[in-house]
């Protein structure tokens, strides 16, 4: 049975992020990962391509949608917080 589960996870697992908007001072927010939940897929066939379909529904609805703030950077940003404290044999100098 074990094996079985494993090769399901293998094939058909994914993991989604569970994203939560945080006020941080007054009228700024930060988007945070506030878990991750393992989930399956139920296609019965793997996925071999995307396309964009011709009706643009979620296009439509973005320029209808109260919450879709659009976040136009004109500068590099980090994407993610890197630790260098997390590094396998890093003795905490700065050199």
């Amino acid at each position: 049975m074990r094996m079985v589960v494993q090769s399901f996870v293998k094939k058909k697992g994914y993991v989604v992020l569970q994203w939560k908007r945080f006020e941080m001072e007054k009228g700024k927010f930060q988007w945070r990962v506030v878990y991750k939940k393992w989930l399956f897929s139920t296609a019965m066939k793997p996925i071999v391509g995307w396309r964009i379909d011709s009706d643009n529904i979620m296009a439509h609805h973005l320029q209808v949608c109260p919450f879709y703030e659009r976040n136009i950077r004109t500068e590099p940003f980090r994407i993610c917080e890197f630790d260098p404290s997390i590094l396998p044999n890093n003795n905490n100098n700065n050199n």
